[in-house]
């Protein structure tokens, strides 16, 4: 019903980011584009964003990693170096049911 378009990824990462608050908890893949990987090291942290960086080829190990804190799961498939591809579909599903518990 509803579309936003940006003219980069950062632009978008940007605008997404700018939704969490002080404290909240990015889950991030561990092979990201560097620019993204920079923003949430460096800038992301100067607003007090956490980020934790691990590899999701298994997706319940991945999504085990969910903190109370966690209000996104940044996902890029295939990444960028490595064209590592994760299983979007499951990690969608484990995180909306261990958001529940």
């Amino acid at each position: 019903k509803y579309g936003l378009c940006f003219s980069s990824g950062l632009g978008t990462l940007t605008a997404v980011m700018s939704l969490l608050e002080s404290g909240d908890l990015v889950l991030c893949v561990d092979d990201l584009y560097g620019g993204t990987f920079r923003y949430f090291k460096h800038i992301a942290s100067r607003f007090k964003l956490e980020s934790s960086f691990l590899d999701a080829s298994d997706p319940e190990k991945f999504v085990a990693s969910m903190q109370p804190n966690t209000k996104i799961i940044w996902l890029e498939s295939p990444t960028n170096p490595l064209l590592k591809v994760w299983d979007i579909e499951k990690i969608c599903q484990l995180a909306k049911a261990k958001s529940k518990d």
